[in-house]
């Protein structure tokens, strides 16, 4: 380290004494410039110093701004000066002054002329960045440039790592007496944990020897976010909602309770399936959501059974069918009234639509093994023969809604029956223009 001598006396005159001829050359290394005060006073005193500017031109000062000094003695102080590596030559001005506490109107001041050190060729400048504290999901812009101070041009090759991990490496030509800036957009996603990075610029000659090096910091902020989704499937038994959380911040996350309220009918048909613990209050579920490493999934399901659904909904479509069947149709019912010698057969008919029924004809048949009365109790059919038995025609006519009609006819076995035997069903018609169209048809009789 250089040393350079400047005396400065208070007394009651003031002035400055150096060994400076000309320039105080600066390099990376701290040069001092050395004072001696003097305190001709007969008390202690305290001696202010300044240097300005601090710090211009890539060249800093720093130094004590208070010297306490005993009386009638003197004390030594120094005043440094150091220069950043990669800065062209170049003169600057600092001025220094000095006074006593007691006394500040009684200044004297000493410029010093100081001139940066070249030390080498190649160099760095201090790295640039858009911000100091980058959040996940965001990008930092890193920028340095390169100087070359020589008189040839140059081929060099640029590194930048990140905590030790190369990030980029290329091929740099610098012009003589130029420089060159690159700028690295780094993008921080979810993987990069919070805390402290360190960046590192290197320039290196072709050989791989370092010419020189740049170091800085930013921060990554920590990122707490759970992503949630549901994987709806619904087949012929159970409904069922797959709840699924993703942690895609940078952290662990902490575990909570996930929410679920299900309307009380529900209930019944609910089932929740999951390995964390369940609370149940009233119609409000809370399902543990365990804590989660970076990029890890948890789920649990929740399934609602159909089959009942499906159960009550065919009741009560049977049951509409049913109540349409007898309150909203035609029916024709075919019934044995007695059987004695004689057995009597009653056949209702029914319009139970909303509308007019009109041409209505009912036909019955008789099979050949019966006879069949002529004594008819309410509407005498047009009888015909056939070659299965006797066909029984009755030309009811209109039926309006709500309205029924009663037939009745009496038939005689031929021959003794042995065992069951089973009668034709009736057949209801309408007539409809030119055309005959069956309405309904009855069940059959079991003699």
């Amino acid at each position: 380290m250089k040393t350079e001598i400047l005396l400065l006396l208070f007394s009651s005159l003031f002035f400055f004494s150096t060994s400076i001829s000309q320039y105080l050359y600066v390099g990376t290394e701290p040069v001092s410039i050395s004072l001696d005060l003097y305190n001709e006073e007969n008390i202690e005193e305290i001696f202010m110093i300044n240097v300005f500017p601090q710090e211009v031109g890539g060249i800093k000062s720093f130094y004590n701004d208070r010297v306490w000094i005993s009386p009638k003695s003197s004390k030594k102080v120094e005043i440094f000066f150091v220069s950043q590596k990669c800065i062209v030559e170049d003169i600057v001005k600092f001025e220094i002054t000095a006074y006593p506490y007691s006394t500040p109107d009684k200044k004297i001041k000493k410029e010093i002329t100081v001139a940066p050190k070249v030390e080498t060729v190649f160099c760095l400048l201090p790295i640039k960045k858009d911000k100091e504290v980058v959040k996940p999901d965001d990008e930092i812009i890193l920028e340095t440039t390169a100087k070359n101070l020589g008189k040839n041009d140059y081929d060099a090759i640029l590194k930048v790592y990140i905590n030790k991990e190369l990030i980029s490496e290329e091929n740099i030509k610098i012009q003589k007496f130029s420089t060159i800036t690159k700028q690295y957009k780094i993008k921080i996603n979810n993987n990069w944990n919070p805390g402290k990075y360190m960046v590192e610029i290197v320039l290196l000659t072709n050989d791989g020897k370092t010419l020189d090096l740049k170091e800085d910091y930013f921060f990554v902020t920590e990122n707490r976010n759970i992503e949630q989704y549901s994987i709806n499937e619904i087949n012929f038994f159970y409904a069922t909602s797959r709840f699924v959380f993703k942690n895609s911040g940078n952290v662990k996350s902490e575990p909570f309770y996930y929410v679920i309220e299900i309307p009380s009918l529900a209930h019944v048909f609910l089932r929740i399936i999951s390995e964390k613990e369940i609370i149940k209050e009233g119609n409000v579920y809370k399902i543990l959501v365990p804590s989660l490493d970076r990029n890890s999934y948890y789920s649990f399901e929740v399934k609602i059974a159909l089959y009942p659904v499906w159960l009550i909904s065919l009741i009560i479509i049977v049951i509409i069918v049913l109540v349409y069947w007898k309150y909203y149709t035609i029916t024709i019912k075919k019934a044995i009234v007695s059987k004695e010698e004689e057995m009597k057969i009653k056949i209702t008919v029914k319009n139970a639509r909303k509308t007019k029924l009109k041409n209505v004809i009912l036909r019955d048949f008789v099979p050949s093994l019966f006879k069949v009365s002529k004594d008819f109790e309410f509407f005498k059919p047009e009888i015909n023969k056939k070659s299965f038995g006797i066909e029984l025609i009755w030309n009811i006519g209109d039926l309006n809604p709500g309205e029924e009609r009663i037939v009745t006819y009496k038939i005689k076995p031929i021959i003794e029956l042995v065992g069951k035997f089973k009668l034709p069903k009736a057949v209801l018609k309408f007539k409809e223009g030119n055309k005959i169209k069956t309405i309904a048809i009855s069940k059959s009789v079991v003699i």
